[in-house]
């Protein structure tokens, strides 16, 4: 059986970017890629923000502009009726979060949570509060916004505030199935296992090397398993013919 802190010191080899495929301006057009990104490429979207994102970089253009006005921008994305009213909606709970942090009321919102006996990791800070942006710095907060579900609220911590958390995405469980980390496919296992095992200095980028070698090696139909390194550990790998 391998040492599976071996898998890490393997992915690190290919010098994989230690960060997320979007393309962002600030703290605000992150979290808007981010829900623009749901069952998207990366790739695509970045494609596709530039435009919108010179019109309104920030929650207060955004609201402005209107659900119409940015369903205009993003016609050419998956699901954009939705992801325009997502876009719309987080923008206005922003500004809600920007108009509480500014009355000096984001510690008593904050307090609310742990009186509803919210799990502490979901409730565990990385920064202040509330950001300058509007944005919370803690998995449950961003989760009130429209469209940000845990992984993408752990796409944000990890990316934003260098958080030591686990975004999983179907690369994450196709990947890390396939070398044997784990056998689930459940997201929720799947991030606790990360937590508890990845060595301490792989903890901000482990997510991004599974990410980033599903994108290019570990191929959801063709995997290149024949120019994997880690072919010689990888279950799958040895079925392959």
């Amino acid at each position: 059986m391998f040492n599976k802190k071996d898998v890490w010191e393997i992915l690190a080899e290919y010098d994989y970017p230690a960060k997320s495929g979007l393309d962002f301006r600030n703290e605000f057009t992150f979290i808007v890629g981010v829900v623009l990104s749901a069952q998207a490429r990366d790739a695509f979207i970045n494609t596709q923000t530039p435009a919108l994102f010179d019109v309104a970089d920030n929650a207060k253009s955004m609201v402005e502009l209107g659900v119409d006005g940015i369903a205009g921008y993003i016609q050419k994305i998956g699901l954009w009726r939705n992801k325009a009213n997502h876009i719309f909606n987080l923008s206005k709970k922003i500004l809600e979060f920007l108009e509480i942090k500014k009355n000096g009321n984001e510690k008593a919102w904050y307090d609310s949570f742990f009186e509803k006996k919210f799990i502490d990791d979901d409730l565990k800070l990385y920064g202040d509060i509330i950001s300058k942006e509007g944005l919370p710095s803690f998995r449950l907060g961003l989760t009130q916004l429209a469209g940000v579900g845990r992984k993408g609220a752990n796409v944000f911590l990890n990316v934003i505030f260098e958080a030591p958390a686990f975004p999983v995405d179907t690369h994450v469980i196709k990947v890390g199935n396939r070398i044997g980390l784990y056998n689930t496919k459940n997201p929720y296992e799947i991030e606790e296992y990360l937590k508890e095992n990845v060595p301490h200095q792989f903890v901000k980028i482990a997510s991004h090397y599974l990410v980033w070698h599903g994108r290019h090696v570990c191929l959801a139909r063709k995997p290149k398993c024949g120019e994997c390194k880690l072919k010689e550990i990888c279950n799958f790998a040895a079925l392959v013919p």
